[in-house]
């Protein structure tokens, strides 16, 4: 399985989180980088869009990672 990954960053829980952040245009951007992409490839198996949220907060060394699988639908 082939999957395209969305990354955002954060560094604090305050207002919208950072997996909500990707708007539909970003959406959008991701499906056609997909597409062009797997065009010259003739991929014909499934894929998916991924997002990661990162949050770099005061108190931890490592940053917070957190993947959502299948966090959108691209046509």
């Amino acid at each position: 399985m082939l999957c395209f990954i969305a990354g955002k960053t954060r560094t604090g829980h305050e207002g919208k989180p950072a997996e909500a952040a990707l708007d539909r245009d970003t959406r959008r951007e991701v499906g056609a980088v997909a597409r062009e992409y797997l065009r010259p490839l003739r991929w014909t198996r499934q894929w998916r869009s991924h997002v990661v949220s990162v949050y770099y907060e005061g108190g931890f060394p490592q940053p917070q990672i957190e993947l959502f699988k299948n966090a959108f639908r691209v046509s």
